[in-house]
């Protein structure tokens, strides 16, 4: 009989051919057991009751258990059979080609979860080595999604007051000025990994950023950017973009309005007249920056005017968390298997419109600057 001081493992669900290790003395041994036991063993891990009976019914010795080559050829052939294939770049262009259940909500399209496609998303992710937790989505587009993301770093520094008494008075006044100088939340706009306007976007924020001391009066209607980082995802290295939070859109905020709720037919929604005048106005005065600096747009369009909102530093998360109760969509694949290249669930988006400020202090600001061009 084998000693009882040796521990047994079954590490593969069916094996065929055993090695044996003698963890007691550190060293490898072939061993071979008993026909009767052997078969025993086999049984049970094709009845997939392996803890089960390794620790009552067996009670074998301890020895452990490694699958030979032959063995794991066959486990990854089978996994290699039921795990579904790596999707093409390209979008396929019939639907018979189509790897989702068509959800019919206003979001992006499941189709773009492939290589070179958006990033999968699912709420509560981290980015830039858990700087930013995602707890909303704001908005997508074709080229990328939006979410809003709440600023790990600054929760945790929080959580650390009352500072130690042995903490000198100018490190704690440091910290504090630098705490309340970085945002709460942030905008976080995360682009396909196979977009060709990234670089052309960050170069024309960054000239403008420059820009600003000259004029600041129009530049304050341009996005600020905070932050700019790389992520790796499974469709591949996405460009990811840290702005401030914004309200909704010149697009999408109109029916919002209690003057245009409920929604009737055959009525128009439009903007009360002095909100009309302030939205054409500081459209103007970002064009203005922009051609004073060298910079053309490329696409102004009421989806690209964003209002600005009121502060929302102080709101606690779960205030601006996400309804996922309304607002979450499922993804199946049609062939049921799992996808790895997109999320489980897609999300609708829930833009800030309740934090929109709609007073004389009512703000836009011109958004996304990928279709711009240097003069």
């Amino acid at each position: 009989m084998l000693a009882s001081s040796f521990l047994v493992s079954i590490v593969m669900k069916r094996p065929h051919q055993l090695r044996y290790s003698d963890t007691s003395e550190g060293r490898a041994s072939s061993l071979r057991m008993s026909t009767p036991r052997l078969d025993r063993i086999q049984a049970a891990i094709t009845a997939r009751n392996c803890a089960h009976i390794c620790s009552h019914s067996l009670r074998l010795p301890p020895l452990s258990l490694c699958v030979s080559a032959s063995s794991m050829s066959a486990s990854n052939a089978v996994v290699t059979a039921t795990s579904p294939a790596t999707p093409h770049a390209e979008v396929p262009s019939t639907p018979q080609s189509w790897r989702f259940i068509v959800t019919g909500a206003p979001c992006e399209w499941a189709e773009d979860y492939r290589p070179g496609g958006f990033h999968p998303v699912t709420l509560g992710d981290k980015f830039r080595d858990g700087k930013y937790k995602v707890i909303r989505k704001l908005g997508n587009g074709s080229y990328s999604t939006v979410w809003l993301a709440v600023s790990t770093w600054y929760a945790s520094f929080n959580s650390c007051f009352p500072f130690p008494p042995v903490m000198r008075v100018g490190r704690m006044l440091f910290l504090i000025r630098t705490c309340y100088s970085a945002p709460r939340y942030v905008a976080l706009k995360i682009m396909v990994a196979k977009a060709s306007t990234t670089s052309t976007e960050l170069c024309i924020l960054d000239h403008l950023f420059k820009s600003s001391p000259r004029d600041p009066n129009n530049a304050q209607h341009i996005t600020t950017l905070l932050d700019a980082f790389q992520h790796q995802g499974p469709n591949g290295n996405h460009q990811c973009l840290v702005f401030e939070p914004m309200g909704a859109t010149a697009a999408s905020l109109v029916e919002s309005l209690p003057e245009n709720i409920p929604k009737r037919y055959g009525k128009p929604q439009r903007y009360p007249k002095w909100m009309a005048k302030k939205i054409l106005l500081h459209t103007l005065c970002d064009l203005a920056f922009l051609h004073h600096n060298g910079i053309v747009h490329g696409d102004i369009q009421p989806g690209n005017l964003l209002f600005s909102i009121k502060s929302i530093r102080a709101a606690e998360e779960e205030e601006l968390e996400q309804d996922e109760a309304s607002t979450t969509i499922p993804l199946h694949r049609i062939d049921g298997k799992v996808d790895r290249w997109a999320p489980k669930n897609l999300y609708l988006k829930q833009p800030l419109h309740d934090h929109v400020q709609l007073s004389i202090g009512l703000c836009v600001k011109l958004s996304d600057f990928g279709s711009g061009k240097s003069l």
